[in-house]
């Protein structure tokens, strides 16, 4: 997963310092022995989606650990931001998202077993109205009410798309 750092406007990748990247095998098998059967799985949208084209070979790890563990996948397909090139009150935005999830939907789909599941964007309500406007750790970095609830508004957009 991506997160805008408080540090600025530099990414971390969360997958890399957590060592999820390289411990993916046994992240899943240590669920499967635990008796977890279904985990939640972040698609990096900042990392596969360069201008409207998609790349998304760094999920193949997580695929083959979930088959392997027999871990069903939930996939959370915008869990820490959004490609930095995108405005997030823009009507392309949603355009752009609803393309991001399909050719997610369309990857991640023939590569596991079924029933297939996606949330849009992570815990809206809570993550988006609190951390990220409440106390301005997003992108817009507003905390004031006008440009706060269109940030809401306009999160909300994509979900429905």
């Amino acid at each position: 997963m991506f997160h805008l750092s408080l540090e600025g406007e530099r990414r971390r990748n969360l997958i890399r310092e957590t060592q999820h990247d390289a411990h993916v095998r046994e992240d899943y098998d240590l669920l499967r022995h635990l008796g977890i059967a279904v985990a939640r799985e972040g698609i990096p949208w900042p990392l596969v989606d360069r201008g409207g084209e998609y790349d998304f070979a760094c999920i193949d790890p997580m695929i083959e650990a979930m088959n392997r563990a027999q871990v069903l996948p939930i996939w959370d397909l915008c869990h820490y931001g959004y490609p930095d090139d995108l405005d997030p009150f823009s009507d392309s935005f949603v355009e752009r998202f609803a393309r991001y999830c399909r050719a997610a939907a369309e990857y991640v789909i023939p590569r596991t077993p079924g029933p297939h599941f996606f949330t849009p964007i992570n815990e809206i309500t809570f993550f988006l109205l609190w951390r990220r406007v409440g106390v301005g750790r997003t992108v817009p970095n507003e905390q004031t009410g006008p440009p706060r609830l269109r940030l809401a508004l306009c999160a909300r957009r994509p979900s429905l798309a």
